[in-house]
Formats: structure tokens, C-alpha cells, sequence
């Protein structure tokens, strides 16, 4: 595309990020979206697909609500209405923040907190 294009999400955007193949963004009800590519699980939303062409809801844990997202290469971060942060995406590097001897963790699985609660 040459030109910038609206997303039909019907619903207002407060946060956006991007990672190498893969976007995210939050609304302002607390949804979490994410569209690109998918192969790592980067986009949370428990599906195997390698490519997700149009934005997909990702629920988080208890269906909680998301505040903010972040995006590495192949990884992604959201920090649910309490402050939880939540990973998924490949964790080769440890990225996730979680101990996982799988190259990928969890989709939308909370993070261990700094106090390892």
C-alpha cells in the first residue's frame, strides 16, 4: 500500500504498536487487537495461522482489559487494566519475561511479576 489506510474496527484506538511483521493496537473499551504475521505467536490470539491479513480480538486472561501495547520483532506486550503485564511471541531470547524451555510461550499468558509473585 502507498497510502494510509483506515482499519474498520469500529471501535477508538488509544494505543498502537508495531513489531517487524505484526501490528497491535488497543481500544478504548479495553480491546486488544493484532493482524500480521503470526508464525511466533506474536499476536496472541491462540490461532496456528502464519498470516492474519485483518485485525483479530485477542483475549487476555479472564477476558481482562488491556491499557497499552508494546511490540518487539517477534514478541508482543500488553499491560491489562490492573497493571498485569501480559507476553506472547517467541521467548528465544527470553524476551517474555517467562521461564519456558519452548522457543514460544503461551499466547496471552501473564508474565511473572518483578517480585516473582
Amino acid at each position: 500500500m502507498t497510502r494510509p489506510t483506515r482499519l474498520a474496527l469500529g471501535r477508538r484506538v488509544v494505543s498502537v504498536a508495531a513489531g517487524a511483521h505484526h501490528s497491535l493496537c488497543v481500544c478504548d473499551d479495553g480491546s486488544l487487537w493484532a493482524w500480521g504475521k503470526a508464525a511466533d505467536h506474536q499476536l496472541g490470539t491462540r490461532v496456528d495461522d502464519v498470516m492474519a491479513p485483518a485485525p483479530a480480538r485477542v483475549r487476555l486472561e479472564g477476558d481482562l482489559r488491556a491499557r497499552q501495547v508494546a511490540a518487539g520483532a517477534a514478541h508482543s506486550l500488553a499491560i491489562g487494566g490492573g497493571g498485569e503485564v501480559y507476553a506472547f511471541g517467541k521467548n528465544t531470547h527470553g524476551q517474555l519475561g517467562v521461564p519456558t524451555a519452548d522457543a514460544v510461550a503461551a499466547a496471552a499468558a501473564p508474565a511473572a511479576s518483578a517480585t516473582g509473585a
